[in-house]
């Protein structure tokens, strides 16, 4: 297309987060690009060559900046959090009691661990 494939990137990534998708989809990569990021041509153990020299260039190094300005709406977070109470119930209702303890034994142990140094 016409934009540059940063704009786009960009684009993709925050329509994904905006809708609570899994950002990953939007930046996914393809089996090579995969390959050349995690080959190791004896340089270093960062990557190849190729690939660290395309994200100096393309990113390190780019002169090309990005200002974005958030604007808060009124009454949007308590607009949010009613409909992720919403979601909560809802998923509370369709989980049996088993399950309901299985995810609230996940929760814990996760923030112990976001928790520890």
């Amino acid at each position: 297309g016409n934009l540059p494939r940063g704009v786009v990137l960009f684009e993709r990534t925050m329509e994904s987060w905006n809708y609570d998708d899994d950002i990953k989809n939007a930046v996914s990569f393809s089996d090579a690009m995969t390959q050349l990021i995690l080959s190791n041509d004896g340089v270093n153990n960062l990557g190849s060559k190729v690939y660290l020299d395309l994200l100096r260039a393309q990113v390190v190094e780019n002169t090309h900046r990005c200002h974005a300005q958030l604007f808060p709406r009124k009454g949007a977070a308590a607009e949010n959090g009613r409909l992720e109470d919403k979601k909560i119930d809802d998923l509370k209702k369709s989980l049996g009691e088993d399950d309901f303890a299985k995810v609230v034994s996940e929760a814990t142990n996760l923030l112990a661990k976001q928790k520890e140094p």
